[in-house]
Parts: structure tokens; C-alpha cells; sequence
């Protein structure tokens, strides 16, 4: 069962995973879920905009659109297991072209820092995109060139559930911005 409230907080609704997966289609296997999905809850939150509490046999779970945004050392494949984001197709582009994130009002940018010494990226800042000092902070991070940042991700939720991803990498030094991923 979920308990489904969306902001501002004016009702409850309890919905099966089925009738949640088309909000947003990780529910559609709740089977794929991590062993803990708190994360993955809490992700789904902050791209519903809604209040969600989760309970299965195997425990119940919270998730807050508002709360501060965790961000556990994960690597990118580590997030992506974590919240149910790899097997989506990936739009890569180059970071000029992050502008358009801009447009987005709503969805969920995951900000990895540049490699550490074991050449993985790790998750540096989580931002959600229907909160304002949020939005103010990846508009400082665009106006400064992506500064520190080694990847970006960023997803939302489309029409039916369906989930776009999108991810830029920096270029590494002496690269040009034409042949990044």
C-alpha cells in the first residue's frame, strides 16, 4: 500500500503499485527494488512533488519532497541500482547543453564530484528542481562552467510515469567539448 499526498498537503490517497506506476513507472516491479529502498522512495517524492509513505511485507518507508536531500558516497552506478534508474535509456549530452535544464519544473539533478583516487565519481549534491534555493543553486552551477562537478544527472517524471535521464560529463583536460559523451 501507498499513501500518495501530493503538495500542498490537502488530501491523502491510497494507491496499490499498480496504480502508482503510472505516476511514476518504478512501481510498476516492486520486485526490482533495492533491499533498502529508502532512497529510492524519497527519489520518487521529490519527482511526484508529493508526501509518500511505502509498506510492503518487508518494512514501511517515508519519503519527503522537502526534506534536505541525503547524499550518501555513491558512485553513478551505485545511484542509478539505488534508485531503480539503469535500464533507462540515457540521453547524453554535451554540457553546454544542460541549459535547457533550466526549462525543467520539476524532476530530480544529481551532481557527482570529479574522480577520487579510486577514479570514481562519487554523489556530491542531490538538488530537486520544485525547490527554489535549489533551482537558485544549479543556476550558479551552470553560470559557472560546472565547477567541480565531474557528472551530472539529471531525471524527472514524463506523461504515463515514464522516466527521462539525461547525463553530462565533464570533458577530462585537453579534451574537446565535441567529443564528450
Amino acid at each position: 500500500m501507498i499513501l500518495f499526498t501530493p503538495l500542498p498537503p490537502q488530501c491523502t490517497v491510497e494507491h496499490t503499485p499498480e496504480r502508482m506506476a503510472r505516476l511514476d513507472r518504478r512501481f510498476a516491479c516492486p520486485g526490482a527494488w533495492p533491499a533498502d529502498p529508502t532512497l529510492l522512495v524519497q527519489d520518487c517524492a521529490r519527482v511526484l512533488g508529493a508526501h509518500l509513505t511505502v509498506r510492503t511485507a518487508a518494512g514501511q518507508w517515508h519519503g519527503d519532497p522537502l526534506a534536505p536531500a541525503a547524499t550518501p558516497p555513491l558512485t553513478e552506478p551505485e545511484w542509478l541500482t539505488a534508485l531503480c534508474l539503469g535500464t533507462l535509456p540515457t540521453v547524453h549530452l554535451a554540457p553546454a547543453h544542460l541549459e535547457a535544464l533550466r526549462g525543467w519544473t520539476a524532476g530530480v539533478v544529481t551532481v557527482f564530484g570529479k574522480a577520487g583516487p579510486d577514479g570514481a565519481p562519487r554523489v556530491a549534491r542531490v538538488l530537486n528542481l520544485g525547490v527554489f534555493l535549489d533551482r537558485v543553486e544549479l543556476d550558479f552551477l551552470l553560470d559557472g562552467g560546472l565547477t567541480g562537478v565531474g557528472v551530472l544527472c539529471a531525471h524527472r517524471v514524463e506523461g504515463g510515469g515514464h522516466l527521462t535521464l539525461w547525463r553530462a560529463q565533464r570533458p577530462a583536460i585537453g579534451r574537446s567539448a565535441a567529443s564528450c559523451p
